[in-house]
């Protein structure tokens, strides 16, 4: 982890045994922030940790957050994985496939859009009916 933790740059919490970054985070998300001397410019802490530590990041992939805190550096509470998985891994993304499913047998069945979100009270289900979300599920 060399620079990350040369510095006291964050602080870890007992119960949840994230690190939660210290420096600069951005103001709206709660992402660290740090220079990266490889990259030439700043990064977020959490892909620089993740880096450090598992190697190189695929350009294809995200770092997911597994304890879903954005400002937490701890390189085993981190995951590369696709945007659509991440997406699907939101905190307030709860849709299972089932779910999916269901919402699309239900427009197939005659359901409007207007009807099933308020149905399954999540606002993308125009995406989820015409596969702009959840590609994969059939």
């Amino acid at each position: 982890m060399g620079k990350l933790l040369k510095k006291k740059r964050f602080t870890v919490d007992c119960k949840t045994g994230c690190w939660n970054w210290l420096l600069s985070c951005l103001p709206d998300s709660g992402y660290g922030l740090v220079w990266s001397a490889k990259y030439k410019k700043m990064i977020y802490a959490h892909r620089e940790a993740y880096e450090a530590v598992h190697g190189p990041i695929a350009d294809e992939l995200e770092i997911d957050h597994l304890c879903r805190n954005t400002s937490c550096v701890n390189p085993q509470h981190l995951e590369a994985v696709t945007s659509s998985i991440n997406r699907r891994r939101q905190i307030n993304c709860y849709l299972t496939v089932e779910k999916v499913r269901e919402i699309r047998e239900l427009y197939v069945d005659g359901f409007t859009v207007k009807a099933l979100k308020h149905l399954f009270e999540y606002k993308s289900i125009s995406s989820v009916v015409h596969y702009r979300l959840w590609k994969d599920v059939k």
